[in-house]
């Protein structure tokens, strides 16, 4: 009785891989919506925009469906957080910086997935030339942070999801960076909860 259960769970497990290796095939990359990042507020809270800097042409060439927004931003105290958004038309947009950053050089290190205020956050270290950055970023709108940005493994996640709950995957990047230093850290939460609301406002209105 016992080895026929075995055999009727081995069966089970059997079909179930070969339904979800046929439903992964099959099933249509999901994409997202881009969301209108040319609206962002230049001034949110305590931090106000002090420069505007250009998206690098060779990064805009790579990346054509998307649209860049690369800002800096500072409170009363002098601390300045530097904030990337990245919208577009296909998840390839979305390329992973854990690809791009040493790819220019720089050496990431310290890896974690924070948790600030219910959003998870990939952060890591990198470091150049004897500089050092703290780098948090998450796809807002609906993010596995273990899942790589731009791979086929995120495009079949989220077109599964869009299936099975009717929601579909995030459309906005956020990126934060400021210097590595004492408090740092803090500095970087305290952006990413002031803006965390228009961010999410954004996605809101796409979905």
């Amino acid at each position: 009785m016992q080895q026929r259960r075995y055999s009727f769970l081995i069966c089970a497990l059997l079909l179930l891989g070969l339904g979800a290796n046929l439903g992964f095939g099959r099933l249509k990359f999901a994409t997202p919506h881009p969301v209108p990042i040319e609206n962002f507020p230049r001034h949110i809270g305590d931090w106000v925009c002090v420069a505007d800097d250009p998206v690098d042409p060779a990064v805009q060439k790579a990346l054509p469906t998307a649209t860049i927004i690369q800002r800096e931003y500072r409170d009363p105290l002098g601390h300045v957080v530097t904030l990337e958004l990245i919208t577009g038309k296909s998840y390839d947009d979305f390329h992973d910086p854990n690809v791009c950053f040493p790819a220019q050089g720089w050496t990431l290190f310290d890896h974690k997935i924070l948790n600030w205020n219910g959003q998870e956050v990939n952060f890591m270290k990198a470091t150049l030339n004897g500089y050092t950055e703290d780098f948090a970023y998450y796809l807002a709108g609906g993010y596995l942070a273990q899942i790589p940005m731009g791979g086929i493994a995120q495009k079949k996640f989220y077109a599964w999801r869009k299936l099975l709950t009717g929601e579909g995957g995030g459309s906005l990047v956020v990126r934060m960076s400021n210097t590595e230093g004492p408090g740092s850290v803090d500095v970087l939460k305290r952006f990413a909860l002031t803006i965390q609301p228009i961010v999410n406002a954004l996605v809101k209105e796409k979905r």
